[in-house]
């Protein structure tokens, strides 16, 4: 991971989840402690991974995870590991702050979107891809 510490993209990826789960009224199960964070990173294979010391991005075969520790939101940090990447990213409905930030780096809201279980609660996900909307080209 590019000489980043794993137990420390981990972290902010469980501090990312808690996060977006409590915006929705959700808790995060306590078994999913910072170790089971750790052996995801240790199964997972992404593509490509950009760090900063308060936040990582992830590419898995087009589909990007970006998270940024929660106490350095609105620093930029975002949006300097997201600039010049092509993608598409699943954004949980009703997290209007990942949405703006989305809609603020230059992707859009397919309409697509999916229900899944996500650690332990069922919620809806819905599609954001980078580039120019479609409808919008002439």
């Amino acid at each position: 991971m590019e000489g980043y510490l794993k137990n420390e993209i981990a972290r902010i990826h469980r501090e990312g989840v808690v996060l977006e789960l409590e915006q929705l009224g959700l808790k995060l199960d306590p078994k999913y402690s910072l170790c089971w964070f750790e052996d995801v990173w240790d199964e997972v294979k992404p593509k490509y991974i950009k760090t900063h010391k308060h936040g990582f991005i992830a590419n898995f075969e087009g589909e990007i995870m970006l998270y940024v520790d929660p106490d350095y939101h609105r620093n930029g940090i975002g949006s300097d590991l997201i600039k010049d990447v092509d993608g598409m990213v699943w954004v949980l409905k009703g997290n209007k702050m990942a949405e703006g930030f989305y809609a603020k780096n230059g992707f859009y809201n397919t309409g697509k979107r999916r229900n899944v279980v996500m650690f332990g609660h069922e919620v809806v996900l819905h599609l954001w891809k980078g580039g120019e909307n479609e409808t919008n080209k002439s």
